[in-house]
């Protein structure tokens, strides 16, 4: 996984020149992308395995490309993913 982290990250970066603007739009379309991939996969399309893989590599490196390019604030982003964590961390310790 930490392999998959560097490359999106070492990816994306190549991206840092550009405003958060246009990375936004780039984003948006990288997920409707996904979804398209996804539906595809949903009717068991021939291929839409590889779809997926690669609009996911797109959706995850136009993600970090975003925080980047938008300048949004690491460690506010950091608080909301852990908050996602202990919400389902304690979730599953439930079970």
């Amino acid at each position: 996984m930490k392999s998959l982290f560097n490359s999106v990250l070492k990816t994306a970066s190549l991206f840092k020149n550009c405003d958060g603007y246009s990375q936004s739009a780039i984003l948006k379309e990288e997920c409707a992308e996904l979804i398209v991939a996804l539906s595809h996969f949903e009717r068991n399309r021939k291929g839409s395995f590889n779809e997926i893989l690669e609009e996911l590599a797109h959706v995850l490196i136009s993600c970090f490309a975003f925080i980047i390019c938008a300048d949004i604030p690491v460690e506010e982003l950091t608080t909301e993913v852990d908050k996602k964590y202990n919400k389902y961390h304690f979730l599953k310790s439930e079970v």
